[in-house]
Order: C-alpha cells, then sequence, then structure tokens
C-alpha cells in the first residue's frame, strides 16, 4: 500500500486528461501511489463503507480548508490566484455530495465568493445544460440545477 492513492474515471476515454496529466506528474516525479479505477456511473459498484469513508476524508478537507482561509479572502491570499480556479469545480462539485456543515462558515463564505467570481460563473452557466448527467445533481443548489425543469 503506497501513501498515495488515485481514484480515477475512464469515461469518455480510457482515462481522463485530468488523470494523465497526474499519471504523468508521478512518473517524472518517481512517485508510487495505488491506483482504483471509478466506474461513477455504476450505483451497484458503491460500498457502502466506501462512501462512509468518503465523506469523512471531504469532512476532514473542509476543515482543513476553514483553517487555511483564516484572515485570507481567497485560498492564497487577498487576490484569486490559480489556488483558487482549482478549487472552484472541486468545491462545487464536493459540496453537492456534503453540504458545508454550519461550523464552517468562512468557507462557506468562501465558496460563494468563488461561485460570484465572474470567471467561475462564466463557467458553470456554460456547464449548466450538462448538470443533469452528473451523477450528484440531486445535491447541487436548485439556483445551479432544477430536477423538474431537466
Amino acid at each position: 500500500m503506497h501513501a498515495l492513492t488515485l481514484h480515477y474515471h475512464p469515461h469518455p476515454h480510457p482515462l481522463s486528461s485530468c488523470c494523465h496529466k497526474v499519471l504523468i506528474a508521478l512518473d517524472v516525479l518517481g512517485i508510487e501511489a495505488d491506483k482504483r479505477l471509478l466506474n461513477l456511473g455504476d450505483p451497484d459498484g458503491r460500498a457502502a463503507r466506501a462512501v462512509a469513508k468518503a465523506r469523512d476524508d471531504l469532512a476532514s478537507a473542509y476543515a482543513f480548508i476553514e483553517r487555511q482561509l483564516a484572515g485570507r479572502t481567497w485560498v492564497a491570499g487577498d487576490a484569486f490566484s490559480m489556488a483558487d480556479c482549482a478549487a472552484a469545480p472541486a468545491l462545487f462539485y464536493a459540496v453537492a455530495y456534503l453540504p458545508l456543515p454550519p461550523r464552517h462558515g468562512q468557507l462557506a463564505a468562501y465558496v460563494e465568493r468563488l461561485m460570484a467570481h465572474p470567471s467561475v460563473a462564466l463557467t458553470i452557466e456554460q456547464a449548466r445544460p450538462y448538470f443533469k448527467f452528473f451523477p450528484g445533481r440531486r445535491g447541487l443548489s436548485r439556483s445551479y440545477f432544477d430536477p423538474a425543469a431537466a
């Protein structure tokens, strides 16, 4: 077992381009990782224990980000940066699966700032027609996806 585990989804290509980036970097850096293929389209393949662990891990990540945001407007400081560009999609989809608990007020305010940022808002707006295909769409805010309208 390695210290790093890469979970990846093969659709629509043998590996997603995002996973390619990680696999290339791991190889260049000589880092070993456990690689786990996920079929996100197969609800019978989800193990309750794995889902519970993923939720616990996400809750831990929320706590970490909450601490990181102390005294900051954006995740890396006072200016919107590449760190925020990377955080926006991850947080957008994460909160669909595990809503932010009330104790993470700084994180909730940060997510609101992220979603209101013009470039993030534009990207989300362009993706809106495809949210009906997102497996976690039921957890999306109704301001982004209305199941009755899909």
